[in-house]
């Protein structure tokens, strides 16, 4: 996974998720039915997954256009984008988080940026060296739980510790969170 490992890495460090970046649309392969490819800062390559877009391909952005895009998650060769600009994006937000806006203010009161929590290992992706944790105090809300990312030491399902929660993401209703040394003891990376 060497050189896997260092493309990941090196994407992550150009255009971290969370953060906000304009893409120019430079492919359609099949309008309405997979998605679009932007390019990217560096040379990388965005993707927008059609289910993120309008479902009338019409209303998607033509080849050509500029956009700002917030990046969702990184898979090899890949940046998975989440469009800003309302125009250019269906009715649900990213993986299934639809919760209520009630539900979303709650969850931000909870979790403040700077404050710690606990969560549980629940999925763990080695084909994009990334890991899912959930909340321990997430009622099952759609918002309870963060992607991370991981270089060394692949995360066991299941283990439980302490993360920081590093900033709160209004445009997908996401809390990013990164492994907290301090009350764990120890370094993950």
């Amino acid at each position: 996974m060497g050189e896997l490992s260092g493309d990941l890495a090196a994407a992550r460090r150009l255009l971290p998720e969370g953060s906000k970046v304009q893409g120019e649309v430079v492919w359609i392969p099949k309008p309405g039915v997979i998605g679009l490819f932007a390019s990217l800062p560096g040379g990388l390559t965005g993707f927008v997954d059609v289910l993120t877009l309008p479902r009338d391909a019409d209303a998607w952005p033509a080849v050509g256009m500029r956009s700002d895009f917030e990046v969702m998650q990184h898979q090899p060769g890949q940046v998975r984008l989440w469009p800003l600009d309302p125009r250019f994006r269906g009715r649900s937000f990213p993986w299934g988080r639809d919760g209520t806006d009630e539900a979303w203010c709650e969850l931000k009161e909870r979790h403040p940026a700077g404050s710690a929590l606990r969560a549980e290992v629940v999925a763990v992706y080695p084909s994009n060296q990334e890991y899912v944790v959930r909340f321990a105090d997430g009622d099952d809300l759609p918002w309870s739980c963060a992607f991370l990312p991981w270089t060394r030491t692949r995360p066991r399902a299941g283990s439980v510790a302490w993360y920081q929660v590093t900033a709160r993401l209004e445009a997908t209703r996401r809390i990013m969170v990164s492994w907290h040394s301090r009350l764990n003891g120890w370094s993950r990376d």
